[in-house]
């Protein structure tokens, strides 16, 4: 791990880290990419970022017609207002997918909710830049 930290020092260490900020670490040293990407590494991470305090954070979805595009912000959960801390870059080319639901900072879009039916969906994380594609189905509905 490091010659100089003991293991568990280099844990605490890197669980107070953003998301973000950890996905760019990975490349250092195969231990650290071993570590980082471990689950038991990110239920830690997870379990200390969702016992902070001074985690109120929510994801807020808006969109502009002209251009027509959503946007996508983090904001801290204030006593008295918002504060807005982070915008992402939004992966989609099209605007008009729906937020099925959340979990631990992966979001779940699907293009169509409304009417009852969902040809594509995708997992996304906002804070490290990846989505994946969930396969289609093959259900049909009357």
């Amino acid at each position: 791990m490091s010659d100089y930290l003991p293991q568990d020092v280099l844990i605490d260490i890197l669980t107070r880290l953003p998301a973000e900020s950890l996905v760019r670490l990975t490349p250092v040293c195969k231990s650290w990419h071993s570590l980082i990407t471990s689950p038991k590494f990110i239920s830690h991470h997870l379990h200390r970022t969702a016992s902070n305090p001074d985690n109120n954070r929510l994801l807020v979805r808006y969109r502009t017609d002209i251009p027509k595009q959503d946007h996508y912000s983090l904001v801290l959960d204030g006593n008295d207002s918002f504060r807005q801390l982070k915008t992402f870059d939004y992966p989609f080319d099209s605007v008009g997918y729906s937020v099925v639901g959340s979990c631990n900072g992966v979001i779940c879009l699907s293009d169509d909710q409304e009417y009852g039916y969902m040809d594509d969906m995708f997992l996304w994380n906002p804070s490290i830049r990846k989505f994946f594609a969930i396969p289609t189905y093959n259900v049909t509905f009357e």
